[in-house]
């Protein structure tokens, strides 16, 4: 025989003295288990309007309509970013021609490009998380227009050095904001899906190669240069059907009701049920802060991948820097169809990343490997064939190394944006492509030297050895992103995802975020970042 107490909570109300609380209490014998305690459900009212974390909203919508769109946008924003990427490339003989340039005076085009590059890649970012994603994107495809074809009407190189160095101001900022605006719409599922930018970016490359390939020889540069200006304005125009704000953009500025009206914008395209609840966050009074990507938080995977993405583009633009003329060489193929050819060899890999980087699949950490080991595989074979007189094996090799190598930057700017909160995603990405553009400055000089070179095998084997160093800094990296929720707010503390092991099974679900938002049940679970 047990006794037990059984607390009952009733509410009555008088008409002279208003609301009052009694308490009933009363013993009662029983060989029944215990029955669970019985609480005020005045207390649980506000189930029917749960606050719920962005991230859960914008992915009770599913994948639809709108999120192709925001997709596109991106896709056609890196599609011109890529192209006019190439153009300093296909420039170099024309010019030369045109004005009589020496091959030391040519070269002042790239390096301003690449400084140019680097501020906007530094200041659209801080200037993105500060002010909004759409009007730095605005922002940003404006200028890469208006300069881009006013660069056509150049009439000497210092002309052309201020206008092109004008684009790849623009460009550098365009560059992040094409992968940071569709991560921030996408459900967390779908966010692999950004894969399908970086194949846009590859068919931008292609564009220019062919645009390079068709107008140089027949019409001139300045006709090609206008050619690869006109993604600029298309990307313009395709912005006028995908013009909403980023809502975790505006969640983190105290825009809560803006916020919600672009959800439901999304749900209404999509043809799909408006989800219930109230959208929980605090504003974040800290964004766009370089200083806040090296606080203690932040600054090991700061440090990191930044290594990461250095030895990448190190290793990826001396290979690319060396090959056309190497194929030249050995295939007497033209150059321009030659960086066709290479470009539109990346696509199997592009394809080939996509289905890899998913959760079920291999996420983005390991993926990332293996397509590193891949391209140090390759690339050493390439250095023994090429002692040999196996041309076409050689040009095999390198244009599978380029399957491998390239998708490495796919993956990296899918998980670069997810390991960042929204307060500094953008400049973070800004932060990494600006030290990516470093190499860009001195792997020219260093491919004149080992071109010189009699030693065959020693242009593969040192860009080689940068793809190595990748690896290692790859494996000290543990924070897998791939199905997880992205954080919003530096200070912020995310709501659990589960209810928590002390919290009574009968308890209504959505009274969980009670103990998880304050101490002293304060816990992170695996699912945030």
């Amino acid at each position: 025989m047990s006794e037990a107490m059984i607390g009952s909570v009733t509410m009555s109300t008088d008409s002279d003295e208003g609301q009052t609380l009694q308490d009933n209490v009363s013993l009662v014998n029983t060989d029944e288990e215990d029955p669970p305690p019985q609480y005020d459900t005045l207390s649980f009212q506000f189930c029917e309007e749960t606050e719920r974390s962005l991230d859960d909203v914008l992915t009770d919508i599913k994948f639809g309509r709108f999120h192709i769109l925001i997709i596109l946008l991106g896709g056609t924003a890196y599609f011109a970013v890529c192209s006019e990427l190439m153009v300093f490339v296909f420039l170099n003989e024309p010019i030369k021609k045109e004005w009589h340039l020496s091959d030391m005076v040519f070269p002042w085009l790239p390096f301003c490009n690449g400084l140019a590059s680097m501020f906007g890649e530094y200041l659209f970012g801080i200037l993105s998380d500060r002010h909004g994603r759409q009007f730095t994107f605005v922002l940003t495809v404006s200028i890469c227009c208006i300069f881009a074809i006013g660069s056509t009407f150049a009439t000497n190189f210092p002309i052309l050095v201020v206008f092109r160095s004008f684009v790849s101001f623009g460009k550098g900022g365009l560059a992040a904001l094409a992968f940071v605006l569709p991560i921030e719409f996408l459900p967390r599922q779908k966010r692999s899906y950004l894969i399908i930018i970086t194949m846009c970016g590859t068919l931008g490359t292609a564009f220019t190669g062919a645009m390079a390939w068709l107008l140089i020889p027949t019409h001139g540069w300045r006709y090609f240069v206008v050619a690869c200006a006109t993604p600029f304005l298309i990307t313009l125009i395709f912005r006028l059907f995908a013009r909403y704000e980023s809502p975790r953009f505006l969640m983190i500025s105290g825009e809560k009701e803006q916020a919600w009206m672009v959800v439901t914008k999304i749900a209404q395209i999509n043809k799909t049920p408006v989800p219930a609840g109230k959208l929980s966050g605090i504003p974040s009074h800290s964004r766009g802060q370089i200083k806040d990507l090296f606080t203690r938080e932040f600054r090991y995977r700061t440090l990191t991948i930044s290594l990461v993405w250095l030895f990448q583009a190190t290793g990826y633009w001396g290979v690319t820097t060396y090959l056309p003329q190497y194929m030249s060489d050995k295939l007497n193929l033209g150059g321009y169809f030659i960086i066709f050819i290479i470009f539109i060899s990346e696509l199997p890999g592009l394809f080939l990343a996509l289905f890899f980087i998913r959760k079920n699949m291999l996420g983005r950490i390991t993926s990332v490997i293996l397509f590193i080991c891949m391209t140090i595989v390759l690339l050493a074979v390439f250095a023994v064939l090429s002692t040999s007189h196996l041309i076409w094996a050689q040009t095999l090799t390198i244009m599978t190394c380029f399957a491998f190598m390239a998708p490495i930057y796919s993956i990296l700017n899918t998980f670069t944006p997810e390991i960042y909160p929204t307060a500094i995603r953008s400049t973070a990405l800004g932060w990494v492509y600006m030290v990516s553009n470093i190499p860009g400055l001195i792997t020219p000089f260093i491919d004149a030297t080992l071109l010189d070179s009699p030693v065959v095998w020693l242009y593969p084997v040192v860009w080689l050895m940068f793809f190595v160093l990748e690896f290692v800094v790859m494996l000290s990296i543990r924070t897998e992103t791939a199905g997880k929720r992205l954080s919003d707010n530096l200070q912020s503390t995310p709501i659990c995802e589960n209810i928590p092991s002390f919290v009574p099974d009968h308890i209504p679900e959505c009274t969980a975020p009670i103990y998880a938002s304050e101490p002293p049940f304060r816990y992170r679970q695996d699912g945030y970042l």
